[in-house]
């Protein structure tokens, strides 16, 4: 009895962390418009099976499993570039999130060396200590999954996959992709969360012809970094 009482504890426990990332999403949700609150209530709805259930789908452990598989494997496995004019948009897009993937503290330099120093998503992280280390303390955070919303990019750290979903070229200088971003939260491993992010990158060129862009001059960065919230959900 005191095994099985035990036993009971402990899978309440862990199946109150997917239950805790739905609701963030839920409250993630109030930041949006009304049709994406809609959208995001009816997924929360659809996660409140996960405490009802005692067995963690195979798909949710497989998940797990590749995760740490990837943690363990990431710096043998991966070759991250630095930012050239021969990379194209995709590839700075993925070298962006293979670092994230791996997470490290190294591996978040190389992410943040693709970020346009111009851009928003540099302009959002200032301070005192420069936008790189600040963009590294906001992610880094736990549990990463609460006030989510306010700190979307969080989602991105030790991410388990990503798919390209979409992607156009708004003009020769300006690329335009939508990915989803499936996370890892390792205080909550059999939740089944999915995300939806569009990176924006330009082509940077200094007209002047003054240099002033130093080894960035020619290459592809990352303008912006959003949440599209609309596609935020936790899988049931």
């Amino acid at each position: 009895r005191p095994r099985e009482t035990l036993r009971s504890s402990e899978l309440r426990a862990s199946m109150a962390a997917p239950r805790m990332i739905a609701t963030a999403f839920l409250l993630m949700a109030t930041m949006a418009p009304s049709s994406v609150r809609a959208y995001c209530v009816g997924a929360w709805s659809k996660s409140a099976h996960f405490t009802g259930s005692h067995k963690p789908s195979q798909a949710a452990a497989t998940s797990v499993l590749h995760s740490l598989t990837m943690s363990a494997t990431a710096k043998t496995t991966k070759v991250f570039k630095k930012p050239t004019p021969e990379l194209g948009p995709k590839e700075v897009i993925a070298q962006q999130l293979e670092a994230l993937q791996s997470g490290g503290d190294e591996d978040l330099d190389r992410c943040w060396a693709f970020v346009s120093p111009y851009g928003p998503l540099s302009d959002v992280h200032a301070s005192s200590a420069g936008p790189r280390a600040r963009f590294k303390w906001t992610i880094r955070r736990e549990p990463r999954w609460r006030q989510i919303g306010g700190r979307p990019y969080a989602a991105l750290l030790n991410l388990h996959k990503w798919e390209l979903l979409g992607s156009l070229y708004k003009d020769e200088n300006t690329f335009i992709c939508r990915v989803r971003v499936f996370p890892f939260f390792p205080d909550a491993p059999f939740a089944e969360p999915q995300t939806v992010f569009q990176w924006t990158l330009s082509r940077l060129s200094d007209s002047t012809g003054m240099g002033r862009l130093g080894d960035l001059e020619g290459c592809w960065v990352v303008h912006h970094i959003e949440a599209d919230f609309s596609g935020w959900f936790v899988a049931p």
